[in-house]
């Protein structure tokens, strides 16, 4: 016949599971990707919300800068757009703008 557990006994094996759980889940496997599969991630979104995986962590501070591609939507100040393509350090292969109100004048800068 099994012994019966008191209620603290249960309620510290209910917290020790639960840490056993929290530090399993903290676990950050994504950032522990290379940085090449990092970019093929990041390529699949718009420059702005790859940029904004930078306050990520320290890790994904300047992954998106490795993006061969920027894409972005309508471009409302191109202080952003150059300050992008400064950023990047790679080589650009494909530079998109989705804005149809962009001419190639206004994106010179």
């Amino acid at each position: 016949m099994p012994m019966e557990q008191s209620g603290g006994e249960v309620a510290a094996k209910r917290v020790k599971a639960s840490e056993d759980h929290a530090s399993a889940s903290d676990e950050d496997r994504l950032s522990a990707l290379p940085d090449d599969v990092l970019v093929l991630i990041l390529l699949r979104l718009y420059t702005k919300d790859a940029v904004r995986t930078s306050v990520l962590s320290r890790r994904w501070r300047h992954v998106w800068t490795l993006l061969p591609v920027l894409r972005f939507g309508v471009v409302r100040d191109s202080r952003y757009l150059s300050s992008a393509l400064s950023a990047s350090e790679v080589p650009l292969r494909n530079l998109h703008v989705g804005d149809p109100n962009a001419s190639p004048e206004s994106l010179a800068a």
